[in-house]
């Protein structure tokens, strides 16, 4: 082999190697990223679930505070009625 392929052939011999290396590294990493990738779901999800349950004790309170009003309007409409009339 001359110079010039000797020195070819060990440059690829060591980006090979490199790449092998490299291809090694992401699939150590594979697991750890579907474990991020599902800690991340589960945040989101538990954020929706919160700002869900929020949502509906608002509605809960809003409907509590028509059934308040209603009783209160009930109660006084007799006597807005008797100061209407005298």
């Amino acid at each position: 082999m001359s110079g010039g392929k000797m020195k070819k052939s060990k440059r690829n011999k060591l980006w090979k190697k490199k790449k092998r290396r490299c291809v090694a590294e992401m699939r150590a990493k594979e697991p750890e990223r579907f474990e991020q990738a599902d800690r991340e779901a589960d945040e989101w999800r538990e954020k929706e679930m919160a700002k869900d349950m929020a949502n509906r004790k608002v509605d809960e309170m809003k409907a509590i505070e028509k059934v308040k009003a209603k009783r209160e309007r009930r109660r006084l409409e007799p006597e807005v009625r008797l100061i209407m009339l005298s």
